[in-house]
Protein backbone atom coordinates (compact mmCIF):
# COMPACT_ATOMS: atom_id res chain seq x y z
CA UNK A 1 0.00 0.00 0.00
CA UNK A 2 2.84 2.38 0.82
CA UNK A 3 4.66 1.62 -2.43
CA UNK A 4 1.59 2.52 -4.50
CA UNK A 5 0.55 5.39 -2.19
CA UNK A 6 -2.80 3.87 -1.31
CA UNK A 7 -4.83 4.70 1.76
CA UNK A 8 -7.16 2.41 3.69
CA UNK A 9 -10.65 3.96 3.43
CA UNK A 10 -11.81 2.63 6.82
CA UNK A 11 -15.26 1.14 7.35
CA UNK A 12 -18.44 1.10 9.38
CA UNK A 13 -20.08 -2.06 10.65
CA UNK A 14 -18.70 -5.22 12.16
CA UNK A 15 -14.95 -5.14 12.77
CA UNK A 16 -13.97 -8.38 11.01
CA UNK A 17 -14.58 -9.54 7.42
CA UNK A 18 -13.72 -13.24 7.79
CA UNK A 19 -14.36 -15.98 10.37
CA UNK A 20 -13.41 -19.65 10.46
CA UNK A 21 -16.94 -20.43 11.76
CA UNK A 22 -15.76 -22.78 14.50
CA UNK A 23 -18.23 -21.72 17.15
CA UNK A 24 -17.75 -24.84 19.25
CA UNK A 25 -13.94 -24.62 19.21
CA UNK A 26 -11.48 -21.84 18.61
CA UNK A 27 -13.22 -19.03 16.75
CA UNK A 28 -10.82 -16.96 14.65
CA UNK A 29 -11.89 -13.68 13.05
CA UNK A 30 -9.79 -11.35 10.90
CA UNK A 31 -10.21 -8.23 8.79
CA UNK A 32 -8.95 -9.58 5.47
CA UNK A 33 -10.91 -7.40 3.05
CA UNK A 34 -10.67 -3.64 2.71
CA UNK A 35 -11.00 -0.81 0.21
CA UNK A 36 -7.92 1.24 -0.60
CA UNK A 37 -7.65 4.34 -2.78
CA UNK A 38 -5.15 6.89 -4.01
CA UNK A 39 -5.18 10.54 -2.99
CA UNK A 40 -6.42 11.41 -6.50
CA UNK A 41 -9.40 9.08 -6.13
CA UNK A 42 -10.18 10.50 -2.69
CA UNK A 43 -10.12 14.04 -4.13
CA UNK A 44 -12.47 12.96 -6.92
CA UNK A 45 -14.87 11.15 -4.54
CA UNK A 46 -14.62 13.20 -1.36
CA UNK A 47 -17.86 11.76 0.08
CA UNK A 48 -17.78 8.00 0.42
CA UNK A 49 -18.65 5.30 2.89
CA UNK A 50 -17.30 1.77 3.25
CA UNK A 51 -19.68 -0.63 4.98
CA UNK A 52 -19.13 -4.17 6.16
CA UNK A 53 -22.43 -5.82 5.30
CA UNK A 54 -23.98 -8.83 6.99
CA UNK A 55 -22.81 -12.32 6.05
CA UNK A 56 -25.35 -15.04 5.51
CA UNK A 57 -23.87 -18.38 4.53
CA UNK A 58 -20.34 -17.34 3.64
CA UNK A 59 -17.38 -17.06 5.96
CA UNK A 60 -16.63 -13.62 4.43
CA UNK A 61 -18.53 -10.40 5.08
CA UNK A 62 -19.32 -8.56 1.86
CA UNK A 63 -18.05 -4.98 1.80
CA UNK A 64 -19.71 -2.09 0.01
CA UNK A 65 -18.17 1.15 -1.21
CA UNK A 66 -20.81 3.86 -1.60
CA UNK A 67 -19.92 7.17 -3.26
CA UNK A 68 -22.30 10.10 -3.20
CA UNK A 69 -22.26 13.83 -3.69
CA UNK A 70 -22.75 16.60 -1.14
CA UNK A 71 -26.48 16.92 -1.91
CA UNK A 72 -27.06 13.25 -1.10
CA UNK A 73 -25.09 13.61 2.14
CA UNK A 74 -27.28 16.44 3.41
CA UNK A 75 -30.50 14.64 2.48
CA UNK A 76 -29.36 11.46 4.27
CA UNK A 77 -28.88 13.31 7.54
CA UNK A 78 -32.52 14.48 7.53
CA UNK A 79 -34.15 11.07 7.68
CA UNK A 80 -37.87 10.90 7.99
CA UNK A 81 -39.35 8.55 10.52
CA UNK A 82 -41.15 5.70 8.80
CA UNK A 83 -42.86 2.57 9.93
CA UNK A 84 -40.84 -0.35 8.59
CA UNK A 85 -42.37 -3.62 7.39
CA UNK A 86 -40.10 -5.61 9.72
CA UNK A 87 -41.85 -3.98 12.70
CA UNK A 88 -45.19 -5.48 11.69
CA UNK A 89 -43.79 -9.00 12.20
CA UNK A 90 -43.07 -8.30 15.85
CA UNK A 91 -45.86 -9.51 18.19
CA UNK A 92 -45.51 -6.33 20.28
CA UNK A 93 -46.69 -4.25 17.33
CA UNK A 94 -50.30 -5.34 17.87
CA UNK A 95 -50.05 -4.53 21.60
CA UNK A 96 -48.87 -0.99 20.87
CA UNK A 97 -51.65 -0.41 18.35
CA UNK A 98 -54.28 -1.79 20.76
CA UNK A 99 -53.09 0.31 23.70
CA UNK A 100 -52.93 3.43 21.52
CA UNK A 101 -56.51 2.94 20.34
CA UNK A 102 -57.64 2.85 23.97
CA UNK A 103 -56.25 6.34 24.66
CA UNK A 104 -58.55 9.34 24.94
CA UNK A 105 -58.06 12.25 22.54
CA UNK A 106 -56.73 12.34 18.99
CA UNK A 107 -56.56 8.59 18.48
CA UNK A 108 -54.83 8.67 15.08
CA UNK A 109 -52.09 11.07 16.21
CA UNK A 110 -51.45 9.11 19.42
CA UNK A 111 -51.46 5.78 17.58
CA UNK A 112 -49.06 6.99 14.91
CA UNK A 113 -46.72 8.64 17.42
CA UNK A 114 -46.61 5.54 19.64
CA UNK A 115 -45.99 3.25 16.69
CA UNK A 116 -43.24 5.42 15.19
CA UNK A 117 -41.49 5.90 18.55
CA UNK A 118 -41.53 2.16 19.22
CA UNK A 119 -40.34 1.44 15.67
CA UNK A 120 -37.37 3.82 16.04
CA UNK A 121 -36.42 2.63 19.54
CA UNK A 122 -36.65 -1.06 18.67
CA UNK A 123 -35.43 -1.26 15.09
CA UNK A 124 -33.42 1.91 14.42
CA UNK A 125 -30.05 0.20 14.19
CA UNK A 126 -30.34 -3.41 13.11
CA UNK A 127 -26.62 -3.69 12.31
CA UNK A 128 -25.77 -2.52 15.83
CA UNK A 129 -27.86 -5.36 17.31
CA UNK A 130 -26.12 -7.86 15.04
CA UNK A 131 -22.71 -6.53 16.05
CA UNK A 132 -23.54 -6.75 19.76
CA UNK A 133 -24.56 -10.40 19.48
CA UNK A 134 -21.59 -11.25 17.23
CA UNK A 135 -19.34 -9.78 19.91
CA UNK A 136 -21.18 -11.76 22.62
CA UNK A 137 -20.78 -15.05 20.78
CA UNK A 138 -17.00 -14.78 21.04
CA UNK A 139 -17.27 -14.66 24.83
CA UNK A 140 -19.75 -17.51 25.31
CA UNK A 141 -18.43 -21.04 25.82
CA UNK A 142 -21.64 -22.80 26.92
CA UNK A 143 -23.32 -24.55 23.96
CA UNK A 144 -26.89 -23.63 25.04
CA UNK A 145 -26.02 -19.95 25.51
CA UNK A 146 -24.13 -19.95 22.21
CA UNK A 147 -27.18 -21.40 20.44
CA UNK A 148 -29.38 -18.68 22.00
CA UNK A 149 -27.02 -15.93 20.83
CA UNK A 150 -26.94 -17.49 17.34
CA UNK A 151 -30.78 -17.44 17.29
CA UNK A 152 -30.68 -13.72 18.16
CA UNK A 153 -28.18 -13.07 15.38
CA UNK A 154 -30.41 -14.92 12.93
CA UNK A 155 -33.44 -12.91 14.16
CA UNK A 156 -31.69 -9.60 13.50
CA UNK A 157 -30.29 -10.81 10.17
CA UNK A 158 -33.84 -11.67 9.15
CA UNK A 159 -34.94 -8.15 10.13
CA UNK A 160 -32.09 -6.70 8.07
CA UNK A 161 -33.08 -8.82 5.07
CA UNK A 162 -36.65 -7.50 5.31
CA UNK A 163 -35.32 -3.95 5.55
CA UNK A 164 -33.15 -4.39 2.44
CA UNK A 165 -36.10 -5.92 0.59
CA UNK A 166 -38.30 -2.96 1.54
CA UNK A 167 -35.64 -0.46 0.43
CA UNK A 168 -35.23 -2.29 -2.89
CA UNK A 169 -38.98 -2.01 -3.50
CA UNK A 170 -38.85 1.73 -2.78
CA UNK A 171 -35.92 2.15 -5.20
CA UNK A 172 -37.80 0.19 -7.87
CA UNK A 173 -40.84 2.45 -7.48
CA UNK A 174 -38.66 5.56 -7.50
CA UNK A 175 -36.36 4.67 -10.43
CA UNK A 176 -38.29 2.01 -12.32
CA UNK A 177 -36.91 -0.83 -14.39
CA UNK A 178 -33.41 0.23 -15.44
CA UNK A 179 -32.29 -2.73 -17.58
CA UNK A 180 -31.98 -1.30 -21.07
CA UNK A 181 -31.73 -3.18 -24.38
CA UNK A 182 -28.07 -2.12 -24.54
CA UNK A 183 -27.40 -3.73 -21.15
CA UNK A 184 -29.11 -6.98 -22.17
CA UNK A 185 -27.21 -7.15 -25.48
CA UNK A 186 -23.88 -6.72 -23.65
CA UNK A 187 -24.76 -9.15 -20.85
CA UNK A 188 -25.94 -11.84 -23.30
CA UNK A 189 -22.90 -11.61 -25.59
Amino acid sequence: MIKYRLFDLGFSGYEFTWANRRYSGELVEEQLDRFCASAEWMALFSYFKVSHLDKNLSDHLPILLDTFDKVEMSSRSKRTRKFEVMSAEDPRCEEIITSSWNQVGDIEAHWLKSLLNWNVEEFANVQKHIGIFQHQIKQVSDAKKRAEVLRKIQYWRHKKEILWWEWSQIDFLKFGYQNSNWFHSKASA
